[in-house]
């Protein structure tokens, strides 16, 4: 429909749409998913509603602002990045591993370059593994 807001359904018992951020009032006048008068809902509000609606949060971030699309939300490729994230976060902010000073340009690009190149690496070998075992059923 032409001009409904994402995420929008027909209520049923008032026969009009409600979006995310609106619900039958209830108490104070306001229901749970209505917005509040600044407009925006709270950052709880929206974490319970990404929460309700099972969305990886890192995952819509990535195709949102790195990705650039929505749609990306659903390709293997950002499920990975959604993966890979927070393990390289957690091996970089252990003890054995913590920065004793902030790298230069020429020091991160290289770290970056290797750990691209170890993805690679590694997509290509798994491409490989699966056409193996597929071609084993023929």
């Amino acid at each position: 429909m032409k001009g409904v807001p994402i995420g929008a359904v027909r209520n049923p018992n008032q026969n009009r749409l409600v979006t995310p951020f609106q619900d039958d009032r209830s108490q104070n006048g306001r229901g749970p998913l209505q917005r509040r008068s600044t407009g925006t809902p709270s950052y709880d509000r929206l974490i319970a509603n990404s929460d309700a609606l099972r969305i990886d949060r890192l995952r819509a971030q990535v195709a949102l602002e790195v990705i650039g699309c929505a749609e990306s939300y659903y390709s293997p490729g950002t499920a990975l990045m959604s993966r890979l994230i927070p393990r390289l976060t957690d091996t970089i902010a252990r003890p054995d591993c913590e920065l004793d000073e902030e790298l230069n340009s020429w020091q991160t690009e290289a770290i970056i370059n290797q750990a691209e190149q170890a993805v690679c690496k590694g997509l290509e070998t798994n491409k490989q593994i699966k056409q193996r075992f597929l071609s084993l059923g023929r």
